[in-house]
């Protein structure tokens, strides 16, 4: 299952730009232990994919204060619930 959790911001210059961080995991287990080398981060502008910035972002310290920001087991546990809901 692919966790994503998304940042985005509008400006006047550059329009939409969205930053998406992901990592995918298979259990609970797996969602409980991941690590910063598990994750990308994928830089969007205007709904236009630019670049998976991770290489770059990971060598910054915001790079783990992005990452900690994000409940990864309570992501992982919404959206077990979401598959699991009837349509």
């Amino acid at each position: 299952m692919k966790l994503t959790k998304t940042f985005e911001k509008f400006t006047k210059q550059h329009g939409l730009q969205v930053l998406e961080v992901s990592c995918t995991v298979d259990n609970l287990k797996q969602a409980e232990e991941i690590s910063y080398n598990d994750f990308e981060i994928n830089l969007y502008i205007n709904h236009k994919f630019i670049a998976d910035i991770s290489p770059v972002v990971d060598k910054t310290p915001i790079y783990t204060d992005l990452i900690d920001s994000i409940n990864w087991v309570e992501l992982y546990n919404q959206m077990q619930t979401e598959v699991a809901e009837p349509c």
